[in-house]
Parts: structure tokens; sequence; C-alpha cells
């Protein structure tokens, strides 16, 4: 007979896809076609093991040693290494307990629930994405355009200590599902959606938790025409993106406002704090 081992709290540190792969294939397939498939296969795999008295700090170290020597081939970034930091393993557990979000700190964890239906899509938050709203919520709309959020962060703050900003971000996070219905694709440097995410906070956010939703659905359409009037304000202004060019039809010269250019541009928060 072949010798068997008991694994106690296992943990893939390379192979997680592989292992994902294997596994999606042995479920679609019938009991003979399992036997016909993976008869006579096996999968080489090294197994460390660690004291149970070991501290998270070693079983971290271990984890980043092994993932970094055995990914040379298909190498493993730093912000998923970053990924099993204590933060944000508290912060996944803190967004899903207070307010039910899933938060991804790992890229795809997640994939393997949506597509058996019992997460919603719609509940997943990637992680850079959680640093842009926490941003946006604060009014620090230039952090919101920066590259590696997630790597930057500063793991040592006291965010954890902060209900009001947690709170703050999931007001923010609310509206921003509201704000970016068509679910459009967030370009580098375009600061329009976090801008709105902002002073829709800044402006309708209730004390109450509970409140929230609804005051997003009560203030949502008016908040579009605000929205609307701020834009046309901004065309009105002298500034360096108003240009003129010939009218073809009228064959007369007439302003046009590179808005592209203008929500690009660092104009665009000054211009936001101006108004509202």
């Amino acid at each position: 007979e072949k010798s068997q081992l008991i694994f106690t709290n296992p943990q893939i540190i390379n192979g997680g896809q592989t292992a994902y792969t294997l596994s999606e294939v042995y479920d679609e397939l019938s009991e003979n076609e399992i036997n016909e498939k993976f008869k006579n296969k096996e999968v080489l795999l090294k197994i460390y093991t660690l004291k149970k008295t070991a501290s998270e700090e070693i079983k971290n170290d271990l984890i980043n040693s092994v993932s970094k020597s055995t990914n040379l081939q298909s190498p493993v970034f730093p912000a998923d290494r970053l990924a099993n930091d204590n933060f944000h393993k508290k912060l996944q557990k803190v967004l899903f307990d207070n307010y039910g979000i899933f938060y991804e700190r790992k890229r795809g964890e997640f994939n393997d629930g949506i597509k058996q239906g019992y997460i919603p899509s719609d509940s997943i938050l990637k992680r850079d994405l959680f640093f842009k709203l926490l941003y946006a919520s604060q009014g620090q709309i230039e952090k919101c355009v920066e590259k590696k959020l997630f790597e930057t962060f500063d793991l040592n703050s006291n965010l954890f200590e902060n209900n009001k900003m947690l709170d703050e971000f999931y007001f923010a996070y609310l509206a921003f599902k509201n704000v970016n219905t068509n679910n459009s694709t967030l370009y580098k440097d375009d600061r329009t959606v976090f801008g709105q995410v902002y002073i829709f906070k800044f402006q309708y956010m209730p004390d109450k938790k509970e409140d929230f939703e609804k005051v997003i659905k009560e203030n949502i359409k008016q908040f579009r025409k605000d929205w609307a009037d701020f834009i046309e304000y901004v065309k009105t202004k002298p500034n360096k993106f108003n240009h003129a060019i010939h009218d073809a039809v009228t064959q007369k010269a007439k302003s046009v406002f590179d808005l592209k250019r203008w929500r690009k541009s660092h104009h665009f928060t000054s211009d936001l704090i101006e108004y509202f």
C-alpha cells in the first residue's frame, strides 16, 4: 500500500492556479470520466512544515521566501505577496463583517464563489479600488489617480481605530455604484468619477449608516443635475481648455471645451472645490 500523509491547515504557496484548474476539470467530469482522465496522473509537490509555536511573522517570512525562490518562470508580483500581510487580512474581515463587502486582497480569490453562484459579483471590491474610494471619501482626488495605491498605503495607519473614516469609505462605495452606473472603465488620470463620489459624500452623507442607501436613492437625481450645471459652469469660465475651431456649417469660429483634457488635469480638482 502507498504511504499517506495527513495535513493540518495546508496552504498552497506556489501552484494555486494549477490546483484551481485541476479542481475545475474534476468538478466538470462524471465519476467514470474522472477515473479515465486522472488515472496514473501525479502532481509533484514539495511540503514545508512549521512548528505549531511558530509566530505569524515567521510564517509570513517563510511564505515570502518560498514564493520568491519558486516563481522564477512565472513571477509573483510584490502586491500579491503583500496581500498576505495581517493588515489586509484584518481589512478583509472588517469590510465583510461591517459592510458585507468581499475585499479581494488576492487577485481572483473569489472567482470560484462567483462561478458557483454563492458570491454576488457586485459585492466584490478589488484592492486598488478600495484605496481609491478611501482617498475619494477624504477629498484626496489627486491620490485617486496615483499608481500602486495597494502597495504604497501605510500599513501602520490607524484605519481600524477610525470607524468614521471606514463609514465614510462605505458611503463613498455606495455612491460610486450609483455614479458609475455603466460600470465604465476607470481610465488613467480620469478624476471624474472620484470627484463625483467625494462631492456626493460631502453634500449628502447622513449620520446613521442605516440611512446611507435611502439618502443616495433620494438625492442621486438632483446630484446628476448639479453635476451637469458644474460642467456647464467650467465650460463658460476662462481657461486653457477652450479653443476656437472653424464651423464648416456656419463658416464661423466657435469655442469648444476639451472636456477629456480638463478632467485629466489638476485643474479639475481646483474647479471642483471652488464650485461646490
